[in-house]
């Protein structure tokens, strides 16, 4: 998802008890150095991606880790993510849920086009893995960027 240079950063690994805001930290301190891997380890096997807002010819839901991952790789070979800014994490009672709002900053490959996307995230998580990711972001943007258009 970016081409910042990997600093090799590793993920400790989850445990049943680690909550749903401490899984998001290491998602993002991942995506800081470039590097998407965290997020996809943090995946439980049968999560669940929501993309409520998604443009005509996207999905709205990816069921399980495997074609989450599948989806991904359409976004990282069109855009290039190098931060984050204006990042809020709003624990919630429930530990296992955590709502995040955040602005993705980057370029579209094909364009050279800056890419900013202010995103609002709802994560759930079971047994310290992430069982679910509810993307919201504005599809009038998207529409207009290449890299989300729908491919063949």
């Amino acid at each position: 998802m970016s081409d910042l240079p990997n600093h090799d950063f590793v993920a400790p690994e989850p445990s049943a008890s680690t909550g749903a805001a401490e899984l998001f930290e290491r998602v993002l301190e991942g995506f800081r150095v470039g590097d998407p891997q965290p997020w996809i380890d943090l995946l439980a096997d049968d999560a669940v991606l929501e993309i409520p807002f998604a443009p005509p010819g996207r999905p709205q839901r990816i069921d399980g880790k495997r074609h989450i991952i599948q989806y991904l790789h359409t976004y990282a070979d069109r855009i290039t993510i190098t931060q984050f800014t204006d990042v809020q994490i709003h624990r919630l009672i429930d530990p296992n849920s955590v709502v995040a709002e955040m602005t993705a900053h980057g370029m579209v490959r094909a364009t050279g086009e800056t890419y900013d996307m202010r995103y609002v995230v709802v994560v759930r998580t079971t047994e310290g893995r992430i069982r679910l990711y509810r993307d919201y972001w504005n599809p009038l943007t998207a529409l207009g960027t290449e890299a989300l258009e729908p491919t063949e």
